[in-house]
């Protein structure tokens, strides 16, 4: 059932959340938008997500610590990193030290955004194509 395959978006840009949670929502994902890291976590205690896409600029608290409390929560949760900045050596080594699936620079192409999800969940691809196809 696609309302069982959740995707939380952690994003303190309410244009990048606006943009996200549609193109989202047009593929067939249940979309719970959230602008920082204590919004998500009181979420993630209601719901199971199958993916989480997380800024590394929420506020107050950092995406370092959203990510710990996330995977305590739900460990079975994907995470998705979305960042604005270079990959240096500090992120890279902070992303390596917890549970982090993947990591995207913004900008980003949606299309490979959708990729990305159904690489980390295949089952959720299945749901997408079967939207697809109903739609057409």
């Amino acid at each position: 059932m696609i309302s069982n395959h959740n995707v939380l978006i952690v994003e303190n840009d309410d244009n990048v959340l606006g943009i996200l949670s549609r193109a989202l929502q047009g593929e067939g994902y249940s979309v719970c938008p959230a602008h920082g890291g204590y919004e998500s976590v009181a979420l993630a205690f209601n719901t199971q997500f199958n993916v989480a896409l997380i800024d590394t600029l929420i506020q107050p608290t950092g995406w370092v610590e959203t990510v710990r409390q996330l995977n305590k929560i739900s460990p079975r949760t994907k995470i998705i990193l979305m960042t604005s900045y270079d990959m240096d050596s500090d992120l890279i080594h902070q992303v390596l030290n917890i549970d982090v699936q993947q990591i995207m620079s913004k900008p980003f192409h949606l299309e490979d955004l959708f990729y990305s999800i159904n690489a980390l969940c295949p089952d959720l691809q299945n749901v997408s194509r079967q939207l697809h196809e109903v739609m057409s």
